[in-house]
């Protein structure tokens, strides 16, 4: 039987086996039993139990560096801001209603540094309320 083979056949039943019963539990007897082959096969074509696990992960971890790559450079460097630079102010667009139930989170600290009105009692209003005075508290768009 080509060596190819044997390596196939040996990191298919170590992949089933890691599956099944996981790194610390599987074992290289089991491994040789389950592809039909002893144990000195698996010494053959691998240095041992840590090595084979490396060779099950290496396609796994190609293919989730390679989706990182293509999510980094081709959807955060070029579609997305392609895209917000087509749609323009209208992308950070926020429907009032949502505005409304939002927080008003100020992380600048513009509102300590803000002059206080001495016509304001209670405690300030958030900016949304300022901005619509006209939209009554009762009107859900």
């Amino acid at each position: 039987m080509p060596r190819d083979e044997v390596r196939r056949r040996l990191l298919a039943a170590a992949a089933q086996s890691f599956a099944e019963r996981g790194y610390e539990d599987s074992k290289l007897e089991d491994i040789a039993h389950t592809a039909g082959f002893t144990k000195g096969a698996v010494y053959s074509n691998f240095a041992g139990k840590a090595e084979l696990f490396g060779a099950v992960l290496k396609p796994i971890a190609l293919g989730l560096a390679v989706g990182i790559l293509v999510d980094a450079v081709v959807v955060r460097m070029t579609l997305v801001p392609a895209i917000l630079a087509l749609v323009g102010e209208r992308s950070w667009w926020l429907p009032r209603w949502l505005d409304r139930m939002l927080p008003d989170l100020d992380m600048e600290g513009a509102k300590l540094s803000a002059p206080t009105r001495p016509e304001d009692s209670g405690p300030a209003p958030g900016p949304s309320r300022q901005m619509r005075r006209d939209v009554p508290d009762n009107h859900l768009i």
